[in-house]
């Protein structure tokens, strides 16, 4: 599906350099593309009610607040031992513009936690793990709860992609472990992407108030 891969490509580029955030709108068309191209449909990457939506979003927020916490302290530890360090340069870039402060707060907000979820921890997860599952029983199993830690394997690739197609080496750890957590957040959410989604809105959210009302807030 050549397609499909072009317009990945496009949105990993645009959400990277060229246009912040925004490439997320792409993500979610390479999504569809690709779910439909497989007969399948938008509960099978996780597009779908949580059992417990009350709970799930606390937790997403919970998460969303944990992970900036964390984040923020590998952050000050980065720049102590390297001060030429910033891992929230981009951020810092799009806020000296309006036009671009604009785009990073709705696409960091709203397009991001959508677009990156459907295909991270949507598309792309589901297929490695059922495909890793198909392989190692020769059988077909639904693939949209990916089996913890069976497809430890799948999570881990598509945790160190996510991270490095960012295009922020200072962040690389941040974002590694993230992905991480927001693949088991799915995992607890009995598959939903509601909590992954509500916890990378919350983390993205909090950033941007952040660097608004404390600027020197440490990289």
């Amino acid at each position: 599906m050549p397609g499909l891969w072009v317009l990945v490509a496009l949105g990993i580029l645009l959400t990277s350099f060229l246009v912040p955030y925004l490439g997320g709108v792409v993500l979610v068309a390479g999504t569809v593309i690709g779910v439909r191209a497989m007969g399948g449909s938008a509960e099978d990457i996780g597009w779908r009610r949580p059992p417990r939506p009350a709970r799930s979003a606390l937790l997403g927020v919970t998460a969303g607040v944990v992970a900036w916490l964390v984040f923020t302290g590998i952050g000050m530890i980065l720049q102590a031992l390297f001060p030429d360090i910033d891992t929230l340069a981009p951020y810092r870039d799009a806020l000296e513009d309006p036009f671009l402060t604009t785009l990073l707060v709705v696409g960091a907000v709203v397009i991001a936690p959508i677009g990156e979820e459907m295909f991270w921890r949507g598309y792309l997860l589901t297929m490695l793990a059922s495909s890793s599952h198909r392989s190692a029983t020769e059988g077909v199993t639904n693939p949209s709860v990916p089996r913890w830690p069976t497809h430890w394997v799948a999570i881990v690739v598509t945790a160190v992609i996510f991270a490095a197609v960012h295009l922020n080496p200072p962040a690389f750890l941040q974002l590694l472990l993230f992905g991480l957590l927001l693949a088991w957040l799915r995992r607890q959410d009995g598959g939903s992407l509601v909590m992954p989604v509500v916890a990378h809105a919350t983390n993205n959210t909090i950033t941007i108030v952040a660097l608004v009302v404390l600027p020197t807030v440490t990289g």
